[in-house]
Parts: structure tokens; sequence; C-alpha cells
């Protein structure tokens, strides 16, 4: 039997919503023939995963995959940028990058929760080089697509080791997620945007909610203090 080298691409990223830290997007590809090999180790949704899980599955992941372009996006640069662009062009340039390879690429998964015109950014720039090959565009596609998962695991196994090392640096901010009680504690102790350290995502509404653009009124709702 003739094993099938072409690749299937799973793209996805980790860390798109914090309110701390960069996030990190991850093309992964794998051969056709090794599409059983990633569920036979274990990868899965992420989101299902713990941290030690991830970090035991990553370099398994990197063994097989047959290609892996990694981009850490920082705050400065998300907060000057339309995030879904960022996300569309790291795609696009990634594409691009394998296709001059001359390897075959059969699918693609994106997971993507983005509109029509991000869907219509990507589409248009594959139909435009290989027009046999299928996309697949969709939310949770890390939940359905085990090329897609283990991209996943990568991307978030990256944003886990950036997030301890900050925590090194500026103390344990948890998270980094606005949902996160440690994280809203530590970002009330700065009144103004100007305090901010580089790591925080000065564009997010996240701290206007926390009234950090109102020498701190409004804290008192986070909190739920009377």
């Amino acid at each position: 039997m003739i094993k099938d080298k072409s690749l299937v691409i799973g793209i996805d990223e980790a860390g798109r919503g914090p309110v701390i830290g960069n996030m990190f997007i991850v093309c992964l590809g794998v051969s056709r023939n090794y599409l059983s090999k990633l569920i036979k180790i274990g990868v899965r949704d992420s989101k299902k995963l713990t941290p030690k899980k991830r970090s035991e599955l990553a370099p398994k992941i990197s063994q097989l995959a047959k290609i892996m372009i990694v981009e850490s996006v920082a705050p400065k640069y998300i907060d000057t940028h339309n995030i879904n662009i960022i996300f569309a062009q790291f795609i696009i340039e990634s594409l691009e990058m394998i296709l001059s390879t001359g390897m075959k690429v059969r699918q693609i998964y994106i997971d993507a929760v983005s509109g029509k015109k991000f869907r219509d950014m990507i589409l248009k720039y594959i139909r435009s080089q290989d027009n046999s090959i299928s996309v697949h565009i969709e939310p949770r596609a890390d939940e359905k697509y085990p090329v897609v998962a283990a991209a996943s695991i990568i991307a978030k196994y990256l944003r886990d080791a950036h997030v301890r090392k900050l925590h090194m640096v500026y103390g344990n901010f948890g998270s980094g997620y606005p949902s996160d009680p440690r994280t809203v504690e530590w970002l009330s102790k700065y009144l103004n945007k100007n305090e901010l350290p580089p790591v925080v995502r000065r564009s997010w509404s996240t701290l206007k909610r926390l009234g950090i653009l109102r020498n701190g009124e409004g804290l008192e709702k986070w909190f739920k203090l009377k």
C-alpha cells in the first residue's frame, strides 16, 4: 500500500482573549498517513487537557509534524492592529511558505470564530494558489479535527510557558484572562495606563471596566464591594 504523504494542515491560536501576555498562533502540517498517530498518542481538544499533559504531548506532536510554524504576538502589536487581520495574515504567510516548498497540501482546517470578511480573505488566497485544496474554517475545530487539536496543544503549551516566565518577572497575575479574579486583583494595583507593564494589552476594554483609566473608579463592581 502506498503511503499518502500529502499534508493536512491545522491552524489554531492560544491567548486571543487575555488582557496580559502574548498570543501564540500555530500552523502545523502532518502527513495524511500520520493523522491516526496523533489520535494514538492522545491528541484531543487542548482545553480538556491539563498543562502537564500538554507539556507531555508537545514534543511528541513536534516529532510527528512535517512542518510547524509559530508566531508570538506581543501586546504592543495587538494594541495597534486588528487581531482578526493578525490571524489572517499569519495564515496566508504560513501557507505561502509551505506551498512555496512544493509540498502537496490536501486539506486545511482552521479554528476561527471571525466573520465572513475573515473567511473570504483566507479562501481568496488559497483558491488563487490551489483550487483543489479542501478548506474548513469553523469554530471549535480543535474539538473535531486532530490536526487542529495538535496545533492548539502546541499553542497552549507555549502560552503556558510564556505565562510562567512572566510570573517570575511581574508576580503571579493568574491566567491573564479578565475573568480570573487573580488577574483582576493584580491589575487593580495600577491607577492609570502609563503605569502598566508592557505585558498588558492597553487597548483591551478590560482596563476601562476596571476603572484603570478613571483613577480606580469602578473597581468595586469587580470585587463586589459595597
